[in-house]
């Protein structure tokens, strides 16, 4: 039997030992995005929705939640602008602290996504993910963006992952 029969084959990946090796490459391509989000998260000034989210997390916390309610202005949850806050609480208001959230969130996206497609669909898929997902330009476009569109993601995979498998 040839040794490249089973990565070929669209069977789910099981076996505990298979699943293990999967997250070694779910970790690799964690780190690719990681390493290619990071080398770009200074590369342009911020513009007006990135400040924008960096004022909303500088917001007191009742100011934070009523801008969410029926006489509020903003139609996005407080989930990121919490993140955001903690993230500059940490490290500082600055632009490269208040991009980390979606350099990290980008990162955990492309593990999630490559430990769902091949726990579903098997070798292939997540090969294929592992080298297409870190380097997509739009996940690079939005990996460098003070806005919670790759943490979306990431929470939408994740949840997918642990509905469908």
């Amino acid at each position: 039997m040839d040794w490249r029969a089973p990565l070929l084959e669209m069977k789910p990946i099981e076996s505990p030992q298979a699943v293990r090796l999967l997250g070694v490459l779910a970790v690799v391509s964690l780190l690719v995005a990681l390493g290619l989000g990071l080398s770009r998260i200074d590369a342009t000034s911020m513009w007006l929705d990135e400040a924008y989210s960096v004022v909303d997390a500088q917001r007191s916390w009742a100011d934070m939640l009523a801008m969410r309610t029926e006489r509020g202005t903003s139609v996005h949850p407080p989930v990121y602008s919490v993140a955001l806050r903690g993230m500059m609480a940490t490290c500082g208001v600055n632009e490269t602290c208040a991009r980390l959230p979606s350099v990290l969130g980008a990162a955990g996206a492309c593990a999630v996504l490559v430990m769902l497609s091949g726990r579903m669909f098997g070798w292939v898929a997540a090969i294929t993910g592992a080298w297409m997902w870190p380097t997509l330009p739009y996940l690079l476009k939005y990996a460098d963006q003070a806005r919670g569109y790759t943490c979306l993601l990431y929470t939408s995979d994740a949840a997918d992952d642990l509905l469908c498998v």
